[in-house]
């Protein structure tokens, strides 16, 4: 099927609501000291703890492309590989060859060549991926990396190619061209504009390494490219185009499925902290956004202050901050409630979509809490495709909710948080393993049973006690009665 013949790509969402989320107090150096709440700044905004909310596996400008000091010159016949639609491929030994799953891939890879596709769904293929960026790097261009998208195309970070038609070369590199001549790679585009991306790489050979880019952005369908590649046999080649030994039998798509070559890129995490109301009991307090997908920025939200970087942003009520090719905010009064109990009372959300490459983009609503009686606080909703190897407290998205169990995700993830090295925070608070009961030991089914009968023994408070809590989970009704 081609990338015009579907419906709807699939996508979830994730709400963080208390108890499961934390709160904060009303400052900004979440001290549980509500008196200095008027002296929040990135600093105090990065001093606390953090646990992993979503680690994921795709990203818009950054893809893995491995060092390497070898680089032979091109040898073997010249050839051609396709990739169009859903997407299929046919490959330099003529084998038409099926990959269907979202990720990113190698398309070809040699000792000096590396051709990288990212494949997501879009609106209209009902789950299935298509091609959305092709990324082009390794030695043949001396560690530079080129990215072309539907709309947009870098070199590193570098926009180029923006007007039509238009050209960008680097001597002794490459050259490339925007234009509307080129033969169509997929069925059903006749009549329809072209835009297409002409790319020469000099590797040595008269003809150049040669890559054709078709850009489709019909809003119908959703945007997407297809991608002719055109080269010498090299030494050592793979990839969803194959190994171009001249068998089509080992280019079969299950055999060179290892090709994905994802790395992490999304990163969001949360920092969890108690406020004077939630009796020890943990809310969300800060939201952090960075990772490759960002470019190395760094995003943080919390109730009453945003920045990116160290960056103060969304100040005014109601205002915007946007980076161009990477994300878009708004802070405004319009959402849906995440919690009960809110209705009647002040919104202030800061709504985010960050460009990931599919049409409805990487979303994160955030609504911010501020009532002095329970403290400073947000809930959180995020909108995403699923990413392979996603991972964190949102779950790991993989279809199966019972391996999105508290206790499962702390096997997977780790029972302190987020590692230093790994932190998008300035500092790590301590999670501290003491040797009593935890209450994120405490299984799902059984913490139900002990908020319920703790709320009733301690008259109908919203947010029982840490103490009874702890109790009724690991010594039990009679135990907690007596407590």
């Amino acid at each position: 099927a081609s990338a015009s013949d579907s419906s709807t790509a699939a996508t979830a969402t994730s709400t963080s609501t208390h108890p499961s989320i934390a709160n904060k107090d009303n400052n900004g150096n979440y001290d549980n000291n509500d008196n200095d709440d008027n002296k929040t700044t990135p600093e105090t905004m990065t001093t606390q703890t953090t646990m992993a909310t979503t680690r994921s596996m795709t990203t818009k400008t950054t893809m893995a492309l491995m060092p390497t000091t070898t680089t032979p010159a091109p040898i073997g016949k010249f050839g051609v590989c396709t990739v169009w639609g859903d997407p299929h491929i046919r490959t330099f030994d003529g084998l038409r060859a099926d990959y269907y799953s979202p990720g990113e891939y190698w398309i070809v890879k040699t000792p000096d060549v590396f051709i990288q596709g990212r494949y997501l769904p879009t609106r209209m293929t009902s789950g299935l991926a298509v091609t959305k960026i092709l990324a082009v790097g390794g030695p043949i261009l001396k560690g530079n990396k080129l990215f072309i998208s539907p709309r947009t195309a870098f070199w590193n970070t570098e926009p180029i190619l923006q007007a039509f038609p238009s050209n960008f070369n680097k001597a002794g590199l490459l050259q490339t061209r925007l234009d509307d001549v080129g033969e169509l790679l997929q069925k059903g585009r006749k009549g329809l504009t072209k835009r297409i991306v002409h790319i020469k790489i000099f590797d040595g050979t008269n003809e150049g390494l040669l890559i054709q880019v078709n850009r489709w952005t019909q809003p119908s369908e959703g945007d997407y490219i297809n991608v002719k590649i055109s080269m010498h046999a090299r030494p050592g080649q793979d990839g969803h185009c194959g190994n171009f030994d001249g068998d089509s039998a080992n280019d079969e798509g299950l055999k060179s499925d290892h090709a994905w070559a994802g790395q992490p890129d999304v990163f969001i995490q949360g920092r969890y902290l108690p406020t004077r109301m939630t009796s020890g009991l943990a809310v969300t307090k800060i939201l952090a956004v960075g990772g490759p997908i960002l470019k190395g920025n760094k995003l943080f939200i919390s109730p009453r202050t945003a920045f990116w970087n160290t960056e103060p942003i969304l100040q005014a009520f109601p205002s915007n901050f946007n980076k161009a090719g990477l994300l878009q905010t708004h802070l405004d009064d319009v959402g849906e409630l995440l919690q009960k109990g809110r209705k009647g009372l002040t919104k202030r959300i800061v709504h985010i979509k960050i460009f990931d490459g599919t049409n409805e983009g990487l979303l994160i609503q955030v609504n911010r809490w501020t009532q002095p009686s329970e403290g400073d606080y947000i809930n959180v909703k995020i909108s995403m495709h699923a990413r392979p190897g996603q991972d964190g407290h949102c779950g790991n998205f993989d279809g199966d909710s019972a391996n999105d169990d508290r206790l499962k995700v702390r096997s997977r993830l780790g029972r302190t948080g987020v590692p230093k090295e790994e932190l998008l925070f300035r500092t790590k608070t301590a999670v501290v393993e003491a040797n009593r009961p935890n209450i994120n030991d405490c299984p799902a089914v059984k913490l139900d049973e002990a908020k319920a009968y703790c709320r009733a023994k301690e008259g109908g408070k919203l947010i029982p006690s840490m103490d009874c809590l702890v109790d009724y989970c690991f010594a039990g009704k009679g135990f907690a009665m007596n407590g």
